[in-house]
């Protein structure tokens, strides 16, 4: 074996390592976002199932990578002709299957009207409902005052609990705030995806290299 085959199985290796902290950091969000905002989530999600889409996306994307970084690092490892193929193979088709999700991202993003109606309409009805404790929690979580103008009289969720009585409450309203929050998030997404998807290309033609210097 070369050194040009050691260097590269070695960063086949490297770069499968990092992958595998990828895929269990978007399983860690995936949770944190689905446990963390279920009080968002549950608000909404008569009106706005979507909302419950993008963790369990998240969480199901991130244990498809752990698993192919996981056979990527024992390809490079075993020095595995046929796990290191396998391993390119399926890593280009999630890697398409990546650039398509990060494209179809970008072109909700860029055309938010119709997803934007729905998510407005189903935090008007929790509005309109008067749930207070949903209300309070989407001003809290969001920092923001108002599903679209300012209340006459200002809640205390309006403002930060370490600024009380609330004199100086949040400027925002919550409809600008829960679409600012989703469109960013899924922007971040559709970043990271394509990054990765870079990351995998590199991947994918490091682990073809090697094991043909390997047959």
């Amino acid at each position: 074996m070369g050194c040009c085959s050691i260097f590269g199985r070695f960063l086949l290796f490297a770069l499968n390592i990092t992958t595998f902290l990828i895929g269990i950091a978007f399983i860690v969000i995936g949770i944190i976002y689905e446990v963390g905002f279920i009080e968002v989530t549950d608000h909404l999600d008569n009106v706005f199932p979507a909302m419950h889409v993008a963790p369990i996306l998240l969480i199901v994307v991130g244990c498809v990578i752990f698993i192919i970084s996981f056979l990527g690092c024992c390809g490079a490892w075993r020095r595995s002709s046929c796990m290191l193929l396998t391993y390119a193979v399926v890593l280009i088709i999630i890697l398409l299957l990546q650039i398509a999700l990060a494209i179809y991202a970008f072109i909700v993003i860029n055309n938010s009207d119709d997803w934007k109606h729905d998510l407005i309409e189903a935090l008007r009805s929790v509005f309109d409902r008067g749930d207070q404790q949903a209300i309070e929690f989407f001003q809290q979580t969001l920092q923001c005052c108002g599903f679209d103008h300012r209340p006459v009289f200002i809640p205390a969720s309006c403002c930060s609990p370490q600024v009380l009585p609330c004199l100086f409450p949040f400027s925002e309203i919550c409809s600008n705030a829960l679409y600012n929050f989703i469109r960013y998030g899924m922007t971040v997404i559709a970043i990271v995806l394509i990054s990765l998807a870079a990351v995998q290309f590199i991947g994918a033609v490091i682990a073809t290299c090697v094991a043909r210097k390997r047959e």
